[in-house]
Parts: C-alpha cells; sequence; structure tokens
C-alpha cells in the first residue's frame, strides 16, 4: 500500500483499522442510534472499492477462513502483523495478511456484520 495515513483506505495503517473494525463490527450492531454506524461502514466500504482490484500474486488469503469464533484471535493476529520482527506461527504470511485484496474482503465481511445482506 502506498502514503496516506491511518484515516486512508489506502494508507500504510489501512490494514490496522480495516480489520479492527472487523473486531468491532458484533459490537457496533449493538450501538445505540446507530452511533459509529455510518462512519464505520463508509470506512469499510471506502477501503474495499479502493483494495478489492489491486494487483496480487498470492493463492490464498486469510479471509478465506474467517470464522466469527476465532475473530478474538485476530487482536494477537493484528499484533504479529503490525511488527516485523514479532515471531510469526500463523498460517498465511504476514504479505498475505498486508495484500489489499484481503483487507478488501475483511473490510467488506465487516460491512456485512454490521448490516447483514449488505456485503
Amino acid at each position: 500500500m502506498r502514503g496516506g495515513g491511518a484515516a486512508d483506505p489506502d494508507g500504510e495503517l489501512a490494514y490496522a483499522w480495516a480489520l479492527g473494525l472487523v473486531l468491532m463490527a458484533p459490537h457496533l450492531d449493538y450501538a445505540i442510534a446507530d452511533t459509529g454506524k455510518p462512519e464505520a461502514l463508509a470506512a469499510l466500504r471506502a477501503t474495499d472499492g479502493t483494495l478489492r482490484d489491486r494487483p496480487c500474486t498470492h493463492d490464498e488469503h486469510p479471509y478465506l477462513n474467517h470464522e466469527e469464533e476465532v475473530d478474538l484471535d485476530r487482536v494477537e493476529q493484528l499484533r504479529g502483523v503490525a511488527d516485523p520482527t514479532a515471531e510469526w506461527t500463523e498460517y498465511h504470511s504476514r504479505e498475505g495478511w498486508l495484500c489489499p485484496r484481503n483487507i478488501a474482503r475483511f473490510a467488506c465481511i465487516a460491512t456485512d456484520i454490521i448490516e447483514p445482506g449488505s456485503a
């Protein structure tokens, strides 16, 4: 990914906030008066739209193994993705986690969690 900050769907930290929204998505479902939902959905849709068609050389992506009960482990996975010096024991490579298409699909998953049937 190139340029931009954390709020940029094309930014270097887009993976962190996109996967963070995957973790938060079930909680946004219970938000009072849709607090935060429109903003989260806009960010997720921007990420998906910006990154989904990027070139990719990976045969598989972590999003293909998404299971809601595994989302609790995502926090540890995010720490490992963010720290290239950390021990890596995940099935998919860090590069696979950081792949724009993987981030786009996780954004799509989070969109569907927040607004079922929208993805």
